[in-house]
């Protein structure tokens, strides 16, 4: 194999993992927007926040980092605290409406 060759399969490799982990970014997003929208809906009810099962959607995120590298899984660790910190803000913005 010369070195173009070798390139060639590098980049395609590369492109292949950073397919995965956005595919795996945008699972992990969906989820905890599937796992918070009780709370939302409890808020704009007026009504008691529900408690949640964190475990559930702790299992639900490492199903989903399994065909992750070790690196995805951290970008995906960093991911996650930003959507939820997003969410939140989100939800303290409907809470003041």
């Amino acid at each position: 194999m010369n070195r173009q060759e070798i390139k060639h399969k590098d980049a395609v490799l590369q492109a292949r993992r950073l397919r995965t982990e956005d595919a795996a970014a945008r699972q992990i997003r969906r989820l905890t927007i599937e796992w918070l929208k009780p709370i939302v809906e409890a808020i704009k009810a007026g009504k008691p926040i529900p408690q949640l099962d964190k475990k559930s959607l702790a299992e639900k995120i490492i199903a989903t980092t399994k065909t992750c590298t070790e690196e995805c899984v951290h970008r995906l660790t960093d991911l996650y605290a930003s959507v939820e910190a997003d969410i939140l803000n989100e939800l303290s913005g409907d809470k003041e409406k």
